[in-house]
This record gives C-alpha cells, sequence and structure tokens, in this order.
C-alpha cells in the first residue's frame, strides 16, 4: 500500500484516513469520528477541508498480485 497526504475534503466520505497517530471515519463533507485509539472510539469531531490527512491506497500492481 502506498501513503498519500492530502486535503481533508478530497478524502472520500465513508473512507479511514489518518490525523495525529489516530484512525478516523469520515461521516460527511466535513465531519469523522475516531476508530483508534479504542478508548475514543466513536467520538466525533469537525474537520477544516484543507486539513492534511494521511490515506492508504492501493496500488494496481499491489491488486494485480492478489
Amino acid at each position: 500500500m502506498r501513503k498519500y497526504q492530502i486535503d481533508f475534503q478530497r478524502v472520500p466520505v465513508g473512507q479511514t484516513f489518518y490525523i495525529g497517530g489516530n484512525e478516523w471515519f469520515k461521516r460527511s463533507t466535513r465531519t469523522a469520528h475516531i476508530i483508534r485509539p479504542e478508548e475514543y472510539s466513536g467520538v466525533w469531531f469537525y474537520f477544516r477541508n484543507l486539513e492534511k490527512c494521511t490515506v492508504y491506497l492501493q496500488t494496481k500492481n499491489e491488486e494485480a498480485l492478489k
């Protein structure tokens, strides 16, 4: 998997992403909730559209190896 840093507005709704060492799930165009760490799971936050997020995407070569 490849690691990319993109703006929050470019993360599709329903995708996981990472900020500040936490794993998040994007719920709408402006909100997301924490998945990990477990003790904060389900807590919702609002994000700026230009907030930098890390996403991991599978390349076509990796898909072909499956």
